[in-house]
């Protein structure tokens, strides 16, 4: 019982752990901050970009919800307890509920097959771990999965029915992704061959739920359009999920693909394959071929998934618990190991330099001007959250235009565009990468208006010696 408790334990305790030490986000949480400082403060929900210096259509505003929550706890704990409070009060409270079916049944931690499920979901789910809003709405995908997983293939009872509808007014108000509720009972229903007038209606009430939000049916085409033009202008977790992509999220998801089609096949023989396909964990392996971003909700549902579809093999109580714990806590210290690779060697030096976002800050304040900056997009959360300038764009790139991104994509290349491009939007600074900007920074370098102002790990600083605006 001892070792029991001690390997589900850590089976919190690895992910939190990691979690926290993960340099705090400059990017997303940022973002959704200040969009919810500027609720708090108006009372009024943003419709157009105030922090950009570049006109950008309507907004829809699908994480509206964890905005507010979040800009609230802004207030009085900052940034850093806003990180700590998404990693050990937001992610134990999505754990409990993806281990909870699995420890009532005995799976967790008992069962031999436990720990490799556990392993992948702990490796596979690296990229939606950190300060992301999307971790919020983890918490209503994997609540409506479970429902929906467990749907009799014969009838629909009306408190399940009730809950689905529920969670999907609270997800629509949280997170875009409330748009998989649906889908996963599209999926169930088809493949159960169920497709009665209860179970069509209950799939219409929660479209119509989604509606119930500040923005109401617009946030359809919005999702879809992000979608669209996320693949379009190559956002990293809109790509195809290749072998090294994100790693080591796209190695496992192939692993686990090919092993689900297995796995289907021998379901096939044994006559039981309409009835394993119905869980909608196969519409989220299906998903992620094509993006990274859907091949890690794979992971997320994959705890769940392998219950309910015994996708591992039968649950065997009847081990002994020593046994299984000993084993599980072996792959527990493993698994803390091989977690730690990622981190170091692809996540903080490339893309969680967060300290570098804190210096350039840091670097502009001191300077005391509050004119634009033109901007590498991925510290545009953070600068929007810290400063009063406004910046060229972010990551929420869906509410600029095709034009004024082709400018800025030119712009980073050094083209002749760049020094109008620049004057348009009266920007006195300039932070880039030389992995995305060479062209520009060649330009700044040879600019008798431009100097460098620092060097901070990644980004370079340039600031206009004085403003001309032709």
């Amino acid at each position: 019982m001892r070792d029991r408790t001690l390997s589900l334990t850590l089976a919190f305790l690895i992910p939190i752990l990691f979690t926290l030490a993960m340099p705090y986000s400059t990017r997303d949480l940022s973002a959704w901050i200040a969009l919810g400082l500027h609720f708090l403060k108006t009372g009024s929900i943003l419709r157009h970009d105030v922090f950009s210096v570049l006109p950008t259509t309507e907004m829809v505003y699908p994480s509206f919800g964890a905005s507010v929550l979040y800009s609230a706890l802004y207030r009085y704990i900052g940034l850093v307890g806003v990180c700590i409070f998404h990693a050990v009060v937001v992610l134990p409270i999505l754990l409990f509920i993806l281990y909870r079916p699995l420890i009532k049944s005995g799976f967790l931690p008992s069962s031999k097959n436990a720990k490799w499920v556990l392993f992948l979901f702990w490796l596979g789910g690296v990229p939606t771990f950190g300060e992301r809003p999307a971790m919020l709405a983890l918490i209503p995908l994997v609540l409506s999965f479970q429902i929906i997983a467990d749907l009799p293939t014969d009838g629909l009872k009306t408190k399940d029915a009730v809950k689905l509808i529920l969670i999907e007014i609270v997800w629509a108000n949280l997170h875009g992704s409330f748009v998989l509720l649906p889908l996963m009972l599209i999926w169930k229903f088809f493949w159960s061959f169920r497709f009665d007038a209860k179970r069509v209606g209950l799939v219409w009430a929660c479209f119509f739920a989604a509606g119930l939000n500040p923005f109401g049916y617009k946030i359809y085409p919005f999702l879809f359009e992000t979608a669209r033009v996320s693949k379009e202008r190559g956002i990293t977790e809109w790509d195809f999920p290749g072998l090294t992509t994100q790693f080591p999220t796209g190695l496992l998801f192939w692993a686990v693909l090919i092993y689900a089609v297995y796995f289907l096949y021998q379901r096939y023989l044994a006559g039981t394959l309409w009835k394993t396909l119905s869980n909608p964990f196969f519409l989220f392996v299906i998903m992620g071929t094509l993006s990274i971003r859907n091949a890690a909700l794979c992971f997320i549902v994959l705890l769940p998934g392998a219950y309910a579809a015994k996708f591992f093999g039968q649950p065997k109580p009847d081990l002994e618990a020593d046994a299984g714990a000993s084993s599980f806590l072996n792959v527990c210290v493993v698994s803390l190991a091989i977690l730690a690779i990622p981190m170091v060697a692809e996540y903080k030096p490339k893309k969680w330099d967060d300290d570098t976002a804190f210096a350039l800050v840091d670097q502009i304040k001191k300077d005391g001007r509050t004119c634009a900056i033109f901007n590498d997009w991925e510290l545009g959360g953070f600068l929007m959250l810290e400063l009063p300038n406004q910046t060229y764009l972010d990551t929420r790139n869906i509410i600029f235009s095709r034009e004024e991104f082709k400018w800025y994509e030119q712009t980073l290349r050094g083209e002749p565009i760049w020094k109008s491009f620049l004057n348009a939007g009266q920007a006195c600074f300039a932070i880039v990468t030389p992995a995305t900007s060479t062209g520009l920074i060649n330009q700044l370098n040879a600019s008798n208006e431009w100097e460098l102002t620092a060097t901070e790990g990644t980004h370079v600083l340039y600031s206009r010696k004085k403003l001309k605006v032709n």
